[in-house]
C-alpha cells in the first residue's frame, strides 16, 4: 500500500473539486483513478475495512468533508464500528443538524441498524423496541460482535455472563435474547 504524500495530495485535490455545499451531501467518485481514495473504496468493497480505514484516516486529516466521506464509505462496506465512530468522535456537529434532508444520511451512518432481521425477531420475542437494542449495541460494543471489556463483558450488548445467567433464572426470555443475539 503506497501512502505517499504525493498520492495523498492528489486525493485531497480531487476531493476538493468534488465537494458540495454541505459536507453531508453524498457525491460520486471516479473509482478508476489512481489515488488513495479510490484504493480505499476498492478495499472497502472487498470487505477489507481496516486497511481502507487507515487510508481514509491518513487522507482525510482535519478535513470535515473528507471525514464524512470516509464514514460513508465504511458504512457502505458494513464496517459499522468504524463508520459510526467516525461521526461520533470526528464529526459531532452532525447532531446539531435536523434529522432530515442532507443530514438524514449522516444520522443513518451514526445510528446504523446492523443485524436487522435478528434484532427485529428478538425484539418481538422479548417485547423490546428494536431501537433500544441497537442503542445498547452502539454504545456498549460499537457493533463489534467480538468485543470484550476489561470486566469480561462480551458481545454486542456487553453482557457479563454470570450476571446474565443469574437473570436468566429469573426470567427465561433473557436466554433467547442474550445468547442468540448478543454473545
Amino acid at each position: 500500500m503506497d501512502l505517499s504524500p504525493e498520492r495523498a495530495a492528489r486525493t485531497r485535490a480531487k476531493l476538493a473539486t468534488a465537494r458540495a455545499d454541505s459536507i453531508f451531501v453524498p457525491f460520486e467518485w471516479d473509482e478508476e483513478s489512481d489515488d488513495l481514495w479510490s484504493e480505499a473504496i476498492a478495499l472497502a468493497k472487498l470487505g477489507l475495512a481496516k486497511p481502507a480505514h487507515e487510508i481514509l484516516k491518513y487522507t482525510a486529516g482535519d478535513d470535515l468533508a473528507a471525514r464524512w466521506r470516509s464514514a460513508q464509505i465504511l458504512n457502505a462496506a458494513g464496517a459499522y464500528t468504524m463508520s459510526h465512530r467516525a461521526l461520533k468522535r470526528g464529526l459531532p456537529q452532525f447532531r446539531e443538524q435536523p434529522l432530515s434532508g442532507d443530514t438524514l444520511e449522516a444520522w443513518k451512518v451514526a445510528y446504523p441498524q446492523p443485524y436487522g432481521p435478528l434484532v427485529n425477531q428478538q425484539a418481538k420475542v422479548n417485547a423490546l423496541p428494536p431501537a433500544f437494542i441497537w442503542g445498547v449495541m452502539r454504545e456498549e460494543s460499537g457493533f463489534n460482535p467480538v468485543a470484550e471489556s476489561f470486566a469480561n463483558a462480551v458481545g454486542l450488548m456487553q453482557l457479563i455472563l454470570p450476571t446474565d445467567r443469574k437473570s436468566t433464572r429469573l426470567n427465561s426470555s433473557h436466554t433467547v435474547i442474550s445468547y442468540a443475539v448478543f454473545c
